[in-house]
């Protein structure tokens, strides 16, 4: 269980924490788990217990793929209250959820109760079913909170998707999200804001009242109209638009907003034509739900380095684990590569290298126990660990 890889390393104080720094997704969690409890026992109240178990299914899901994802990297600060907040809140929703399950999945919650909720709490009861039914006792005034955590997700799913389609790997940072949102999209993106750059690997968020900025303008022929004004032309009128240059295209983009077009040597009614627009070069843009992303995909080398250095850094702690070394067990590292660059983001990434794979000893590693050759950014690396 994640909580207790975690736990059991750090093994910090939670009954006498003063939760008040509580991080967005952490007022999030605890205002869908009271959610939870308080909607399964009246479930249980009227014997709905497929109803129980289809909320337990969502709420385990947000858990894992939402809650878990956007926070793994605070269980692997060395201390602050930002860390307390993510132990409390996820251990809020586990040792709940596990207690209104029980009745349903008696011998698995108990388990979980015996190596959680004990191990946390000293002065425990001695099995699950002698500590009552789960308590929404941990309250969070926030009712924005749900549709704010909904609608920034919906941005993060849109922009990823955008990646996706235009092949630009999660892993390469890109400089800056462009947005078109307002009223409570806007204040969830801002809320979220530094959840959003992480999920989606952004430097910037930019809010755009109009994105028009991003576009190019370009006309096509409306064939519906068009077909009983030129007839036969129709498609000489096609081909030449799609012969223009950029320059004669925005002239006549121009003399369309006009009322007139210059085609096939005659003047003719805007009303033949169709204003289109298509992304400039620079950008990518998809719109939903009246929000608009753009994404500014140009990469100069940092940006570019840095894209590497994330390849790198997973591929050693994917060894790492592969390895079956400890989470918390600090290790030598080497890294070989003929690749110019690659030696270049080694130069200038080191200690962040350091820090992220726990390295002490970063050198010559003649007595390394593991050694493996992996393909980064095309190129062949040798990763060599002492363990």
């Amino acid at each position: 269980m994640f909580f207790n890889t975690y736990y059991v390393i750090d093994n910090p104080k939670l009954s006498d924490f003063d939760a008040k720094k509580l991080d967005v997704v952490d007022k999030w969690l605890i205002v869908k788990v009271n959610k939870f409890i308080t909607d399964n026992e009246e479930n249980y109240e009227h014997q709905r217990y497929f109803n129980v178990i289809k909320d337990f299914e969502i709420l385990i899901d947000d858990v894992s793929n939402w809650y878990i994802r956007t926070s793994r990297r605070r269980f692997w600060k060395s201390e602050g209250d930002d860390k307390l907040c993510a132990y409390f809140s996820l251990y809020y929703a586990l040792k709940n959820i596990t207690k209104v399950m029980a009745p349903i999945m008696p011998f698995m919650c108990e388990y979980i109760y015996q190596n959680l909720t004990k191990c946390v709490e000293s002065d425990a009861k001695l099995s699950i079913f002698m500590d009552g039914f789960a308590k929404a006792d941990f309250k969070i005034d926030d009712d924005k909170i749900i549709k704010q955590t909904e609608i920034a997700r919906n941005v993060i799913n849109l922009a990823q998707r955008l990646r996706n389609e235009n092949q630009l790997k999660i892993k390469q940072p890109l400089k800056t999200m462009y947005i078109t949102a307002s009223g409570e999209a806007k204040e969830a993106v801002l809320a979220y804001e530094n959840i959003i750059k992480d999920e989606l690997n952004i430097k910037n968020i930019i809010f755009e009242h109009d994105v028009t900025n991003f576009n190019d303008e370009y006309l096509q022929v409306n064939f519906k109209k068009a077909g009983a004004v030129l007839k036969g032309d129709v498609q000489k009128a096609k081909t030449e638009l799609l012969n223009l240059s950029p320059l004669e295209m925005s002239q006549k983009v121009e003399q369309f907003k006009n009322g007139s077009v210059d085609l096939l040597g005659r003047s003719l009614e805007s009303d033949l034509f169709v204003l289109c627009l298509k992304p400039k070069k620079d950008y990518v843009i998809a719109s939903e739900n009246s929000v608009t992303v753009v994404l500014d995909i140009t990469l100069d080398e940092n940006l570019m380095l840095e894209g590497l250095l994330r390849e790198l850094i997973r591929a050693i702690q994917v060894l790492r684990k592969e390895s079956g070394l400890k989470i918390e067990q600090r290790i030598g590292l080497e890294i070989l590569s003929n690749d110019e660059t690659i030696n270049k983001v080694v130069t200038k990434y080191l200690d962040k290298i350091k820090s992220e794979a726990l390295v002490t000893n970063y050198g010559n590693l003649e007595d390394a126990n593991i050694s493996q050759t992996v393909n980064i950014g095309g190129e062949d690396v040798t990763i060599k660990i002492k363990g």
